[in-house]
């Protein structure tokens, strides 16, 4: 059986992860100021990602706003950043 496939990791090497990371939480920011009328979710994002956070992000950052979730709603949250038209550009 021969090579089907090759997958290359090109997060940091076309363009910083970081980056991505940062242009997904300020979509995701938007959608939350107009379903829930709360703002901030950006700023809180980016600093716990900025301090090394790199799991649950959308659930601390959730519950640092004190906006109450479930999974549904970080179900939705994540398709929404993974769906956003990243705001990136090359290295």
């Amino acid at each position: 059986m021969g090579i089907k496939a090759v997958v290359f990791d090109l997060d940091d090497t076309l363009y910083l992860e970081k980056t991505y990371a940062l242009s997904g939480f300020k979509a995701v920011d938007q959608w939350v100021r107009d379903r829930h009328g709360a703002g901030g979710f950006y700023e809180t994002a980016a600093s716990l990602l900025h301090s090394g956070v790199k799991t649950l992000i959308f659930n601390r950052t959730l519950e640092q706003l004190d906006i109450s979730y479930d999974e549904r709603l970080i179900a939705e949250l994540v398709e929404f950043y993974r769906s956003h038209r990243p705001d990136i550009a090359l290295l």
